[in-house]
């Protein structure tokens, strides 16, 4: 078979070397087959222009790896595309975007912002006490330090600490400018002072002082649509936390909370609305805070009795 290929396809090659094994007509006639091809590409590539484009329809510059593609747009593309984007939003009546580095500072100011509203943590030996009534509103850490400051001056001198406290109720009424002194009694002794002072003529006296000189805050600081309930949420705590720092021992001295008691009295018995509902509302979370810790001391000496009433354990 590979004799007649040979003679079929190589006529010339059979005539001229008849005694070639089968073996060696088979090779002559691959290697022929394939320098005949060689041949045929040669005449391909030198025949095609150098410009013309290959198989797939691009061209040997297109094949090349573009620098410019690899280092992103060109100048002229990105701006042009950032006035297009500006003039779309300034059709449209929005704002075109900012760089993000504006955004996130923006951003940073805008938490910054948050935080001294109220987010940011106040640190106890930042914060200096106030008078009791200007701690409404304010941190809850600063009306604590500032009853502890309280009652140190209430340790010192007992009748300016109530008149204080009385004064506090009075400017947290809506009287600002109302104040009690011991330099407002006639008398030196300090049950004499608070029994001159803690009396029905002198809330109407304060209440006729402010109206007359027109000070005095509308509407009061409890009927406040706006703050009226953070107000009465204060209020409510600044006697909860002055009972229960005074439990072990102020509570039961017999001068600090009956003369109290005494003024909210007056003052639930205002002809001003306002010192007449804040008088109320100060008598109400004092006497339901005291409730609360009889109650709370009654079941703690219940327990106690109980325990004691048990019969010891008997010895094995």
């Amino acid at each position: 078979r590979v004799a007649r290929f040979a003679l079929v396809h190589f006529p010339p090659i059979a005539a001229v070397r008849p005694f070639m094994s089968r073996r060696d007509l088979a090779g002559l006639g691959d290697s022929n087959v394939i320098e005949e091809g060689r041949s045929r590409r040669r005449s391909s590539v030198s025949a095609a222009p150098p410009d013309s484009k290959s198989d797939s329809g691009q061209s040997d510059s297109d094949n090349e790896p573009s620098l410019t593609s690899a280092r992103g747009p060109k100048k002229g593309r990105a701006s042009g595309a950032a006035n297009g984007a500006e003039a779309s939003a300034s059709k449209s009546g929005r704002t075109p975007a900012r760089a993000s580095g504006a955004t996130k500072e923006g951003t940073s100011r805008r938490k910054s912002g948050a935080q001294l509203d109220g987010d940011a943590e106040v640190d106890e030996f930042d914060l200096k006490p106030r008078r009791l009534e200007q701690c409404f509103g304010e941190n809850p850490l600063l009306l604590s330090i500032s009853i502890d400051s309280f009652l140190e001056r209430y340790s010192a001198d007992g009748a300016a600490a109530v008149l204080e406290l009385a004064t506090s109720l009075m400017n947290a009424s809506g009287l600002p400018d109302a104040s009690l002194t011991i330099a407002d009694a006639d008398v030196d002794d300090e049950e004499e002072v608070l029994e001159a002072l803690i009396t029905n003529n002198t809330c109407e006296r304060l209440v006729d002082e402010a109206q007359e000189r027109m000070i005095f805050v509308e509407p009061y600081p409890l009927a406040d649509k706006k703050t009226g309930k953070r107000h009465l949420k204060d209020l409510t705590a600044l006697w909860r936390q002055l009972i229960d720092k005074t439990q072990h021992e102020v509570l039961f001295d017999g001068v600090l909370f009956p003369w109290v008691i005494e003024w909210m009295c007056a003052m639930s018995q205002s002809r001003h609305r306002g010192v007449r509902h804040t008088g109320t509302e100060a008598g109400m979370a004092l006497m339901v805070r005291m409730t609360e810790l009889a109650v709370e001391l009654a079941t703690q000496a219940t327990a106690k009795q109980r325990q004691a009433s048990k019969p010891g354990k008997k010895g094995g």
